[in-house]
């Protein structure tokens, strides 16, 4: 029996979706899977599967730093057969190439790609009222990414595969964006910008329970403190049951990306009112 080993983040719980069912579409042609969320510890090798499968959400035009850490720390594939599962509101801009060409360049032999739309939960859009892509992944979307893992095990076993292009170059202001939120600015400056109100703290630790890189500890008061291991997330402010954090997104620097982005999300994606209400994004009533 062929084992492939797929290990995924996923944070909102698109990403999860889309790769439990490319494991139910490689299990029904006849594979043993093994499924492995990053934030959990440190995954398997992919050394001695016979395939090896990377999903991801996109964060700022990008795969989320702890995802691009855990592939470069990747040995040598030697020609071991991958595939990538790229989730996104619909803004990934050309996040794929980074995961495909390091896949590549370890050694590993391209076998499939599958873009997909996941609803974007990121905290500027939930502050402005805005949910891009809602319902997504939607059912038909999952029933292609169960497609996808049939299709993997046909490549595997010897069916022809011509990998796509690679994406093209965003829009300049995307660039600028990704570009003043690189990793060493994150870990340097904006990781230092993360604030509690104390008097508005309750010390109930959600903060530190949702943060993807155990990133977050608590005082003695049982504050947050944060440390440079953030991937900009901000899950931390998002999910505040008292809005009593302020992370760097909320500077004013970032409103022209935003800004554009918004407009050019606005006209190209489906999207819904909502409202962040403790630490809980509510739909309003219709949609925009």
């Amino acid at each position: 029996m062929k084992r492939t080993l797929i290990v995924y983040f996923s944070q909102a719980g698109s990403t999860r979706k889309v790769a439990q069912s490319v494991a139910a579409g490689l299990r029904g042609a006849g594979h043993e899977v093994d499924l492995h969320d990053l934030t959990t510890g440190p995954p398997p090798s992919p050394i001695g599967y016979d395939a090896f499968g990377v999903g991801t959400p996109v964060y700022l035009f990008r795969p989320p730093f702890n995802v691009s850490h855990y592939l470069d720390g990747l040995p040598d594939l030697s020609g071991l057969p991958f595939f990538v599962l790229l989730q996104s509101a619909g803004l990934e801009a050309d996040a794929g190439n980074a995961v495909r060409g390091t896949l590549t360049r370890k050694g590993g032999r391209e076998v499939g790609f599958l873009k997909g739309k996941g609803a974007d939960y990121a905290l500027p859009w939930m502050r402005r009222g805005i949910l891009f892509s809602p319902e997504h992944p939607t059912p038909e979307g999952l029933q292609t990414a169960e497609a996808f893992g049939e299709a993997i095990a046909e490549r595997i076993a010897g069916a022809p595969y011509e990998p796509p292009p690679p994406d093209p170059k965003p829009p300049a202001m995307w660039r600028f964006g990704r570009a003043a939120s690189n990793e060493w600015l994150t870990r340097t400056v904006f990781s230092r910008g993360f604030r509690v109100l104390p008097d508005v703290c309750i010390a109930c630790g959600l903060c530190v329970e949702v943060c993807p890189t155990s990133n977050i500890t608590q005082d003695a008061r049982g504050r947050p403190v944060w440390g440079r291991d953030c991937i900009i997330c901000t899950y931390c402010d998002l999910r505040c049951p008292v809005e009593a954090i302020r992370s760097p997104v909320r500077w004013g620097a970032f409103v022209p990306v935003l800004n554009a982005v918004e407009r050019d999300a606005r006209s190209t994606l489906s999207h819904a009112r909502v409202k962040l209400e403790g630490g809980e994004v509510k739909r309003a009533s219709g949609d925009t």
